[in-house]
């Protein structure tokens, strides 16, 4: 177990044991960070109290197919509940987009499978994640006080969501799991630059030195 892991490790207990909840969810995708999260979560919490819930879009045919069945794997290799459901989405103008009507579909779908409010709902965006919600969002002209990215804890649709890898960057995600050889499933279109996220993802992050990062952080803030 590397250095960084168990720092990194102590810290996130240190964040969360002031939260007393009765079961902790994690939204796992099958992709490196939300695989990595299930990792942390299951060293930092009893495995009776973890479940994994998992939303087939069924965007990318068989390899969603195979994301499902990768994540119901995983739970099943350590003992974990896993609860997944199949869905196909309805794209109506004014919804903004295909990745807003997914992730709207999917918190819907939480509240309807959990209905004890003593719990909090796992996600596993990164501080790569963070940044670039923060460009998308200069690219699209919103001035400072509309610059805040994504929240490390908040409520969406009465939910307690809680963020835990919000500030680690990605890199170090990889490294874990590499090093450790647990494996992920790889979405082919995050490689995609025709989706605007992934243009800034690809094409604009890997410019961006270490304290620039940090100070479009605090801009946020």
């Amino acid at each position: 177990m590397s250095d960084w892991y168990i720092k990194f490790k102590d810290e996130i207990k240190e964040k969360l044991e002031s939260i007393s909840v009765d079961f902790y969810f994690i939204a796992v995708s099958g992709g490196r960070d939300s695989v990595f999260l299930f990792y942390l979560l299951k060293d930092l919490f009893p495995i009776e109290k973890l479940v994994v819930l998992h939303m087939n879009h069924n965007l990318r045919g068989k390899q969603s197919d195979r994301d499902q069945e990768f994540v119901r794997s995983l739970a099943k290799q350590y003992g974990v509940i896993c609860l997944t459901t199949s869905v196909y989405l309805n794209l109506k103008p004014g919804t903004g987009g295909l990745e807003n009507v997914a992730r709207i579909a999917r918190y819907e779908w939480f509240k309807e499978k959990i209905d004890n409010k003593k719990t909090l709902i796992f996600c596993g965006h990164t501080l790569d994640d963070h940044i670039e919600t923060i460009l998308m969002k200069m690219h699209r002209g919103a001035g400072l006080s509309g610059l805040k990215g994504i929240s490390f804890q908040q409520e969406i649709l009465g939910l307690n969501i809680c963020r835990p890898l919000l500030f680690t960057e990605r890199h170090h995600i990889t490294k874990y799991l590499e090093d450790n050889k647990y494996p992920w499933c790889e979405d082919h279109t995050n490689a995609s630059p025709e989706y605007f996220r992934n243009d800034i993802r690809l094409n604009l992050i890997p410019l961006l030195s270490a304290s620039t990062k940090l100070r479009l952080v605090k801009l946020s803030v």
